[in-house]
């Protein structure tokens, strides 16, 4: 009767308590709520009878399912033998829904096997929450910093410690307070050694009380690599301007450092490419505005008056005038299309067109690149004379419309043979390179070929002269080296042409090119055939014309002396001095048509290179006299008076 009276007095004792109040008692390891103040339910907005239904006989019972197991640890910590626990848990609020609670647990009396509990309440609702949207931020500004690559951290420069790694020391692993800032961190080795010095000073300026910025190669996570950081260090001041520590900040800038590095060396390479230049130009694109102009050829004097990139490409393209030229400029004919190629990833371009009015060949060079430091695009463009270039490709290409069986290149040093253009590799050529790979040599290779093929009288000679010590030779002392050979291929005969020379002047390649020249060969060969013939014939045609005429030349000469025999007679006979003078006119006559016999005799001894010329001294006078002798007949019949004059010298011969 006294235990139940005390009980009510400390029950309405309790009640008076504004905290929420319970008493508990473990017996044997079995919790049983002995009392719950009203000063509980109101804080979970209910009245105790609407609450049995929730809480049962013990309220610890009816926590969130995801809190029952804080709540049994705490017990157990109790009855492991702890005074006092402290559990924050969820119960259901008169609303329904799930507030967060805090008990406050205090062993008042412990025996054996008994203990006693007094418990206090507290609304945690509120706390929670907050701590919760507080590390939901935390973690949101963790994921944030992660996902911009950046890490932050606190340091003190007056007791140089880092008081907090936060996600400095969750990516490297370090622990949350470090000593001996910077030199522990330079120790570690996270700074690349071309960066240690300014690492150092940064720290230094630090003291000034300023922000301080410096970019510093440091050691990447996985310890692969060095990246580029931009790290800034903010000075925090408490309300009465005292320093309190700084805020540290890693900003990875690696992709913009390679961004610049790389607008850089572009921008170099350009430059050491257009020294030579009839014009170079750089122009920002997204402002449309020509930031510099240089030109060495007056051809392009005029582009100096520009000022936009607009005006600059449209200048350009009015020095085409033809068709072709302009559909080739179509890529590159206005500020808006550039922009568009180089969205779509198109960074380079080259046209090549004839000067305008001119016999030069230009090449126009467009190469866009993002500035790294304004983000604008930028074009550089260059024009180069290349009518040499253009010229020996215009040879090549003419050269390369002959019907060659194979065009290759041969290493110098090693005598491998490769397709020269990518050309498809003839029958021929593949069993070459393939006997020079078995054989591992090319002088064996290219032999092994030709004894397979090459007809026997002539294979010696064919290897020889192939071999890469012969044409090495020739074209040592010639700008090239040609040779034939025949090859005999299941019978069928072909003949060819291989033409070497040193396809650059340190002669390190040499070009070789094989041409089937068995029809033209052929063709000569019939024709040779055909001329021996008609020379053959000939020589039996002017053989027997030769015989014919010493013959008739003999025939003719004997009546003609018995002509001649008689005339003398007859002029030794007559008186009249008129029918001497026609008899020795007769005579004359005689005497040079048999001259023109004997002369026709004296052609097999011409023919045969055994003529010999004997000069004689005439007399001028007769000569003339007597050819015209021969002719008077006929003068006279036609009116021709013809008389020869010669002037007496003083010594006759």
């Amino acid at each position: 009767m006294q235990a139940k009276l005390e009980n009510e007095q400390l029950q309405a004792l309790i009640n008076e308590v504004p905290t929420g109040i319970g008493v508990y008692e473990v017996l044997d390891g079995v919790v049983t709520q002995s009392y719950l103040n009203h000063a509980f339910y109101e804080m979970l907005g209910a009245d105790r009878e609407d609450r049995v239904q929730f809480l049962g006989e013990n309220s610890l019972n009816a926590a969130h399912p995801d809190d029952i197991m804080n709540i049994q640890e705490a017990i157990a910590r109790l009855l492991a033998g702890e005074d006092k626990v402290i559990v924050t848990y969820r119960l259901q609020s008169g609303s329904g829904d799930w507030i967060w609670i805090q008990l406050t647990g205090a062993v008042v009396k412990r025996t054996e096997n008994y203990i006693k509990i007094y418990a206090s309440f507290v609304n945690y609702d509120n706390i929670m929450k907050a701590q919760m949207e507080a590390d939901r931020s935390k973690n949101t500004l963790e994921i944030a910093l992660q996902s911009a690559k950046v890490l932050a951290w606190r340091y003190n420069y007056l007791t140089k410690q880092i008081t907090d790694s936060h996600t400095l020391g969750k990516a490297y692993h370090l622990p949350k307070v470090i000593e001996n800032v910077p030199e522990a961190i330079v120790n570690m080795g996270f700074i690349h050694k071309d960066s240690v010095e300014d690492f150092l000073q940064m720290f230094d300026n630090m003291k000034s009380g300023n922000v301080v910025t410096s970019e510093i190669r440091a050691n990447s996570v996985d310890g692969k690599e060095y990246l580029w950081y931009q790290m800034v260090y903010t000075p925090v001041y408490d309300q009465a301007g005292n320093y309190v520590d700084s805020i540290g900040v890693a900003i990875d800038i690696t992709e913009q450092k390679k961004r610049v590095e790389k607008y850089k060396e572009k921008i170099r390479l350009n430059q050491m490419a257009s020294r030579d230049a009839l014009s170079k130009v750089n122009v920002n694109l997204s402002q449309n505005v020509i930031t510099s102009y240089e030109f060495s050829s007056p051809e392009f004097r005029r582009h100096q008056k520009l000022k936009t990139a607009d005006e600059l490409l449209e200048s350009i393209n009015d020095d085409l005038n033809d068709e072709a030229e302009i559909r080739k400029f179509n890529a590159v004919k206005n500020r808006k299309i550039l922009l568009e190629a180089y969205a779509n990833g198109e960074t380079h371009f080259e046209v090549t067109y004839h000067i305008q009015n001119n016999a030069r060949w230009a090449n126009v060079v467009y190469d866009l690149l993002e500035n790294p430091y304004t983000g604008d695009i930028e074009l550089i463009s260059s024009i180069h004379d290349v009518t040499d270039r253009v010229r020996s490709q215009l040879v090549v290409d003419k050269l390369l419309e002959v019907e060659y069986q194979s065009i290759l290149v041969i290493d110098n040093e090693t005598g491998i043979a490769y397709p020269f253009n990518n050309n498809a590799q003839d029958q021929n050529l593949q069993e070459i390179t393939a006997a020079q790979e078995e054989t591992g040599d090319k002088d064996l290779g290219l032999e092994a070929f030709f004894r397979a093929y090459a007809l026997p009288d002539k294979v010696e000679e064919v290897i020889q002269e192939n071999k890469l010590e012969t044409i090495k030779k020739e074209l040592s002392e010639n700008p090239y080296y040609e040779c034939m050979y025949t090859l005999n291929q299941n019978g069928k005969i072909g003949h060819y042409k291989v033409i070497y020379a040193y396809l650059e002047g340190d002669e390190d390649v040499m070009l070789s090119a094989v041409q089937d020249v068995t029809a033209l060969y052929e063709k000569e060969m019939k024709q040779k055939e055909e001329l021996s013939a008609a020379l053959v014939q000939a020589e039996a045609a002017n053989r027997a014309k030769t015989a014919f005429l010493s013959r008739v030349s003999h025939d003719m000469r004997t009546p003609l002396n018995g002509i001649l025999g008689l005339t003398g007679i007859l002029k030794a006979r007559v008186t009249d001095d008129s029918m001497e003078r026609d008899l020795s006119e007769m005579e004359m006559s005689g005497k040079y048509l048999l001259n023109l016999i004997n002369d026709t005799l004296d052609v097999s001894r011409i023919e045969s290179g055994k003529m010999e010329l004997h000069p004689v001294v005439c007399e001028g006078k007769s000569v003339f006299n007597n050819a015209l002798g021969l002719a008077k007949a006929s003068m006279k019949k036609k009116n021709i008076t013809c008389h020869v004059h010669a002037r007496r010298r003083k010594h006759r011969f």
